[in-house]
């Protein structure tokens, strides 16, 4: 079998590095913003969603508070 032949051996080996490190570099160097990107906004999305809530939770109370004090006129 020629690929455990010892003489062609290191020159594949030599090769298969070469190219797995420059496509290494590559990807790092090309996709390493967007990733980082990714992972910043993910991270701020519990913040923005809690927010969200808080005011979502805040306008249901002030409704409900508004409906109560409506009803309670109409009782009196």
């Amino acid at each position: 079998m020629p690929q455990l032949d010892p003489i062609n051996f290191f020159p594949q080996v030599l090769w298969l590095f070469i190219l797995f490190l420059l496509l290494y570099t590559l990807i790092i160097r090309d996709f390493s913003r967007d990733i980082f990107k990714q992972v910043a906004l993910r991270q701020q999305l519990p913040l923005l969603n809690s927010f969200k809530l808080a005011s979502l939770e805040y306008k249901t109370v002030t409704a409900l508070y508004s409906n109560w004090t409506s009803i309670k006129k109409v009782l009196k």
